[in-house]
């Protein structure tokens, strides 16, 4: 189990250098409200799916897995098309599905083989509820700012400062009750600190970026002017 969550958290490097054939994984309602099923698609070739796993669009340090499943082994039936929560034809779920939510953004993953071709493939998709329980495949704007990083660089900036003036245990802890909202949760610097403490040493501030930006503008800048003096003393 542990093998195949860490194939599909490589799936957009695995798809890039060429090592899987990528697919696409659609998403429709199922008959009853709060239910998505799980299509392989790619290019009208038929995608035998093998295993799967859907999250809360979230940036990856606060990734959460709502449910992943996979089929059972080698010799059972054959399918393209999965069930959130159900055991399909041949699979079985590896973590128990927790009930879809109204308004929520889930990112899926699939792995799977292309029937009559050799070598797996490896696929990815998203979806959303709206508040009727209706299954809308694609993320759009609400995927794009629930997994972007940008505020959670600025939690892990914060916090980085408030642990280097901590001077006492008791102002560490402070520190660590700091919270955040990220995504459609919110974190804490202990959090970061426990689960993640390389993003918050890695933490770069907006002023160092900005000042670095200026420094490259100064740089060319010189290097400008420098060219003009040459080409004035060339005449």
């Amino acid at each position: 189990m542990r093998k195949s969550l860490t194939v599909l958290a490589m799936a957009p490097v695995l798809m890039a250098t060429q090592c899987y054939r990528a697919f696409d994984l659609q998403v429709s309602p199922g008959p009853k409200p709060m239910q998505a099923v799980f299509t392989g698609v790619r290019k009208g070739e038929q995608v035998e799916l093998e295993e799967l796993s859907v999250a809360l669009c979230r940036p990856s340090v606060i990734q959460h897995v709502v449910w992943s499943a996979s089929r059972s082994g080698k010799k059972a039936e054959r399918t393209d098309s999965v069930t959130y929560g159900e055991a399909s034809t041949g699979f079985f779920s590896d973590r128990a599905p927790e009930p879809l939510r109204p308004g929520g953004c889930y990112q899926v993953w699939g792995g799977g083989r292309l029937r009559g071709r050799p070598g797996p493939a490896i696929g990815s998709g998203g979806f959303r509820v709206l508040a009727d329980g209706t299954v809308v495949n694609g993320t759009g704007e609400l995927g794009r700012r629930l997994t972007g990083e940008l505020v959670l660089d600025r939690a892990a900036v914060a916090c980085r400062r408030g642990y280097r003036r901590a001077q006492t245990s008791v102002d560490s802890a402070v520190v660590d009750d700091r919270s955040w909202a990220v995504s459609d949760t919110t974190i804490t610097c202990g959090f970061l600190r426990r689960r993640s403490p390389e993003t918050i040493a890695n933490a770069e501030s907006t002023e160092r970026v900005l000042l670095n930006g200026l420094g490259a503008i100064a740089a060319v800048a010189a290097l400008l002017v420098l060219e003009d003096k040459l080409n004035l003393k060339a005449r």
